[in-house]
């Protein structure tokens, strides 16, 4: 029986935990975020990164907090066309800190293997004399795999190592992300060129920050629909609004002014007001205006029913 699983992307690949001894003299450099270099004896065990894994496997027992039984019929496909039984299977830990799930328990297999997946949060990038572990958080180089009797050979005591190192600078780099958000806001949303002129921002990273704020801040609103009622002559419906108060008035005076549309032409009167009381009094100019210079008559005249147009002087303005 083959356990099939497909594989997402071309760089997820899987860990496979030696427990034989490896060959003498064998070791593997491992750089952490924080431009530690740490070298370490692989004597102890160690990962064997493969790319052709399709399942998580282990041959130790040991890994295990007891897990389910298998019926007895799965079975797992080797490489040199062989099967072997499954004993079980159970979400398997891996350096303490991550969890693999449905990890399968061979007995008879005498390696041990992981698939890297989104859990782990990182990918492989492989060469013909290395294997490159980058995270896909900080986009930072966390670990190297020398190539070795055909294998990619990643010591665990390193690797242990390497992700208490690799926790803290994701840790450091968050702590630094928040405090150059709090700057951001505190100063208006100050764009991140100019906040790198701060002393206390100019080493901090800004490749990777944004502000969700500006995104949105900076989006224009859809444009509204085309409208299939449209007037069939000039100024027989009459659109208006008044806007104001201006913080600074004009020259002579005025703070407000009113706009008349109209509905055929889109053609736009505009009135300057010192008042909002003034409305009244601009409304019956306007309308006299369009009978005398145009001969037109205004028949629906439409506006936001605000406090100026509801007073009784325009009410009776239009009952006339």
């Amino acid at each position: 029986y083959y356990c099939p699983l497909v594989l997402s992307v071309v760089t997820i690949a899987s860990l496979v935990v030696s427990l034989l001894v490896p060959p003498v003299g064998l070791s593997v450099i491992m750089a952490a975020s924080s431009s530690i270099d740490v070298m370490a004896d692989c004597r102890m065990g160690e990962w064997i990164i493969d790319s052709g894994a399709v399942h998580h496997m282990t041959g130790d027992p040991k890994v295990f907090h007891g897990y389910k039984l298998s019926s007895g019929k799965d079975r797992v496909s080797l490489a040199d066309g062989s099967s072997i039984s499954v004993a079980g299977k159970r979400s398997l830990p891996l350096l303490n800190k991550f969890l693999v799930h449905n990890a399968l328990h061979v007995p008879h297999i005498p390696l041990s293997v992981s698939k890297i997946t989104k859990e782990l949060n990182c990918k492989l990038i492989f060469s013909a004399d290395r294997c490159v572990m980058q995270d896909l958080v900080t986009v930072k180089r966390i670990g190297i795999g020398l190539a070795s009797d055909g294998l990619y050979r990643l010591p665990m005591r390193a690797a242990q190592a390497l992700m208490t190192a690799v926790s803290q600078a994701t840790k450091n780099r968050e702590d630094s992300l928040q405090l150059l958000l709090r700057w951001h806001e505190c100063l208006g949303h100050l764009p991140f060129g100019l906040l790198r002129q701060l002393y206390i921002c100019s080493r901090l990273d800004m490749t990777m920050v944004s502000c969700d704020v500006c995104h949105l801040a900076k989006h224009v609103r859809a444009s509204y629909p085309l409208s299939s009622h449209r007037s069939n002559e000039v100024f027989a419906m009459i659109h208006s609004d008044v806007w104001g108060p201006a913080g600074i008035p004009s020259c002579h005076g005025f703070q407000y002014f009113i706009t008349f549309i109209d509905d055929y032409s889109r053609n736009t009167i505009v009135y300057l007001l010192k008042d909002r009381s003034d409305v009244p009094t601009v409304i019956e100019t306007f309308i006299a205006y369009v009978e005398t210079q145009y001969g037109a008559s205004v028949k629906t005249f439409r506006f936001d029913n605000a406090q100026e147009y509801m007073c009784q002087s325009v009410d009776s303005f239009f009952q006339k």
